[in-house]
């Protein structure tokens, strides 16, 4: 009644597929052996397959072909049955049967030939799915909680996580660096059981391209130079930069660009003349950071850390 399909549990899911089997199964006798019209189902069928050939990436080029030879086939075995009872007929001997049989085997065959030989024309409707995929983007279909199916990518509101999503294959970003990187946008620290929120939602610090406040790390960590160049292709809903860890500052932009930084959710925003401007390019010069695992595991007295990233959900059993 909620609609709430994802939450229904492995029984009744098993519970509503057997009750779908018995209602096809019944339907199919009754229609194939019973009435003798099994003309519905074959248009049933098609329409099937041309659904999920157009909104999917199944390709129905093959089973089309296949549903047609079936198809053909089954409604001349079932007009020949309703012609013998009709008749008040019993079923013929095979050589008269294959009488019937050959000339319907040899027009299955040569209409295949033909429309599968046969040039096609172009489509004459316009392909429907961008359409649809947009008007449901414009209606909940996407980013935000309650969001019935979502999309892969990235978007602000992660209040309520799970459930179906599309994938989205579409490049956002090429980036170039000596080593294998880690990126960001922005941090959230508590989950909620459904999604993550943030416990503070920090104030952003207007900087030239410093990003030093985003990475404070212990004297144990060994640092080294290294960089990251960015190259965004089709960045979408994405209006703040990405970065790696150990980002000290962002170089290769336009004069006049700075940066909102919010050192608490990770947010760094490229701003020009007041207005978000997301730059084409631009460099990052980091101090990569090296965690020594030996040394750490050494160390006996726990450091200050924030309570922000060390919060448990009330009632979480000790064990645990």
């Amino acid at each position: 009644m909620t609609a709430d399909w994802v939450s229904l549990t492995p029984f009744f899911r098993t519970l509503l597929f057997l009750i779908l089997l018995w209602m096809l199964s019944y339907l199919l006798y009754y229609w194939f052996a019973v009435r003798k019209k099994p003309f519905s189902f074959i248009l049933f069928t098609f329409v099937y397959l041309t659904v999920l050939d157009t909104f999917t990436t199944f390709d129905a080029s093959t089973a089309i072909i296949r549903a047609f030879v079936i198809g053909v086939g089954i409604m001349g075995v079932a007009y020949l049955q309703h012609l013998l009872e009709k008749e008040n007929m019993r079923m013929p001997a095979m050589k008269t049967l294959m009488m019937w049989i050959a000339p319907l085997l040899l027009v299955i065959g040569f209409s295949t030939v033909v429309g599968y030989a046969a040039p096609k024309f172009d489509p004459i409707w316009p392909d429907p799915v961008p359409f649809i995929q947009s008007t449901a983007e414009g209606s909940g279909f996407g980013d935000g909680p309650g969001a019935g199916v979502q999309k892969i990518g990235y978007g602000e509101n992660d209040e309520r996580l799970g459930g179906g999503f599309v994938q989205d294959d579409t490049t956002v970003f090429y980036a170039e660096a000596p080593g294998t990187q880690y990126w960001k946008v922005e941090t959230k620290d508590t989950y909620t059981g459904k999604g993550w929120v943030r416990s503070q939602e920090g104030q952003f610090e207007r900087t030239e391209g410093t990003l030093q406040e985003l990475q404070p790390y212990s004297d144990l960590v060994e640092l080294n130079e290294d960089y990251a160049s960015i190259q965004f292709e089709d960045p979408g809903l994405l209006d703040k930069l990405v970065y790696t860890y150990g980002a000290e500052a962002v170089t290769y932009v336009q004069d006049s660009m700075n940066f909102d930084v919010n050192a608490i959710t990770g947010e760094v925003i490229p701003v020009v003349n007041g207005e978000t401007a997301l730059p084409d390019a631009y460099r990052i010069d980091l101090q990569r950071p090296s965690f020594p695992v030996e040394d750490m595991r050494s160390v006996t007295e726990a450091g200050e850390a924030d309570d922000q990233y060390l919060q448990l959900p009330e009632g979480l059993p000790d064990e645990l």
